[in-house]
């Protein structure tokens, strides 16, 4: 048997409650709407294009384009993703044909990858209700569930940990495909019976009332990435949106490409006034997530209870007692990025343009930008590595003790996907994570108060 990384069993551990929670952790069993549409301006320019058969979702986004001119990039994205019959997210599959996330699909997460990202996260989770005075009424909120695995892996540690699993009310995930609802209620229903909690579906995170006497616990893993984007150009005069349009529209297929605008619309406008955004170099193109700031704010609002429709104030903040705590983990930085939009298409990144309805799309996540919103209504950590996170909440540890149980075959797999989720090459350095924790907590939660941590 292949022997397993030694720096990830110096578990960076350093809490005493939460080397108590950890240690529990070892004898647990083995197992937007659509943006609205921006000024219909001529466009003029065009990036270089690209080659694709106008079928399916294709011929509908030429035919909206013929009939309404160039799409914004918000809304060819949520075409893609999102349309009611063909979108990647939301259309109707068939059986052979099911797979999008795991080794049969187009990408694979971290939950599907090992069942300790998941137990770790718990981990987590559970040492922020310790800290924050252990209130007796919970709840639990995930954004973008996907098949269910990783809430399953919560779960199935939550239920390990009796004192808290009394807590625990209510689970709600929010999700806009009926596809993947039918997967998360079949994986899920089981523990949730087990716990007797009751488990709710969204389509919306403001669907989700904040409530200051329960104890809100919220997790959004790859969930800001697949939000859909903006593209800015930045030019002498402010910036200009760029737009999809087509060439060849009398043509049999078609070539889809991004134009920039010629003239300003009421969004370039309204962006190219903010300070962020005028000292901008000419020629810097900039992709923005209107749809981020919006529902980063929410989630701020839901984790310290505060409610929807006010502004912050110190008065609000003093009554707010039963607090919450939330993970955002997604790739990304602490900066903007230009040209981040990709497909997925059978583990590989392709061109955005690239198959539409049957490709993934993503664009890298810029933290430091919903940081901003959440600041007014939570307390936002540092951005911490993958890496750095799973690490000091004790993976190897988790890793060695299922190691003691398993095969050699089995060995040898466990130990390369808990290297996967920490390779400084990959997962381990793409993806970051953040915390959300109410105002009344004033510290940095752990482990993020240690900053990146380096192995060797």
């Amino acid at each position: 048997m292949r022997a397993f990384n030694p720096l990830l069993c110096r578990s960076l551990v350093r809490h005493r409650a939460f080397n108590k929670t950890a240690a529990s952790l070892c004898r647990f069993s083995t197992s937007s709407n659509l943006q609205q549409q921006a000024a219909r301006d001529q466009i003029d320019g065009q990036d270089t294009a690209r080659r694709i058969e106008p079928l399916g979702l294709a011929r509908i986004i030429q035919s909206h384009i013929k009939a309404h001119g160039p799409m914004t990039l918000p809304r060819y994205i949520a075409f893609c993703l999102s349309h009611p019959t063909l979108g990647y997210y939301t259309r109707l599959r068939q059986a052979e044909t099911s797979a999008v996330i795991g080794r049969k699909g187009d990408f694979v997460t971290s939950p599907e990858i090992s069942q300790i990202f998941g137990e770790l996260i718990a981990v987590w989770l559970l040492n922020q209700w310790q800290t924050q005075g252990s209130p007796a009424r919970t709840r639990l909120v995930e954004l973008g569930p996907g098949t269910g695995t990783l809430m399953q892996d919560i779960l199935r540690t939550f239920s390990s940990i009796k004192t808290f699993a009394s807590t625990l009310e209510e689970v709600h995930l929010v999700e806009t495909s009926q596809y993947m609802i039918g997967l998360q209620r079949e994986k899920l229903q089981q523990l949730i019976e087990a716990l007797g909690v009751k488990l709710h579906w969204h389509d919306r995170l403001d669907g989700i009332a904040p409530d200051p006497q329960v104890f809100t616990m919220a997790i959004a893993h790859e969930f800001f990435d697949a939000l859909p984007v903006m593209l800015f150009e930045k030019l002498e005069d402010g910036l200009r949106e760029v737009y999809v349009d087509f060439t060849d529209k009398e043509e049999a297929s078609a070539t889809f490409h991004l134009a920039l605008s010629p003239s300003p619309t009421f969004t370039s406008t309204m962006y190219s006034t903010q300070e962020r955004f005028a000292k901008l170099p000419t020629g810097t193109r900039i992709e923005l997530c209107p749809d981020a700031l919006l529902i980063a704010a929410q989630l701020a609002k839901l984790v310290s209870a505060h409610p929807t429709d006010t502004a912050p104030t110190p008065l609000i903040e003093a009554k707010l007692k039963a607090g919450g705590a939330a993970l955002i983990i997604d790739y990304g930085d602490d900066h903007y990025f230009s040209d981040s939009l990709r497909g997925f298409r059978k583990h590989e990144v392709v061109d955005c343009f690239t198959d539409p309805g049957n490709t993934d799309l993503t664009a890298n996540v810029d933290f430091s930008w919903i940081r901003e919103s959440i600041q007014p209504y939570a307390t936002c950590s540092r951005t911490q590595t993958q890496r750095s996170f799973l690490l000091a909440l004790g993976l190897g540890l988790r890793l060695e003790r299922l190691l003691q149980t398993a095969t050699d075959d089995r060995a040898e797999q466990m130990i390369a996907s808990a290297e996967r989720l920490v390779d400084t090459s990959g997962m381990g350095k793409q993806y970051k994570v953040v915390a959300i924790t109410s105002k009344q907590n004033a510290e940095e939660p752990f482990p993020f108060s240690l900053g990146e941590v380096e192995t060797h």
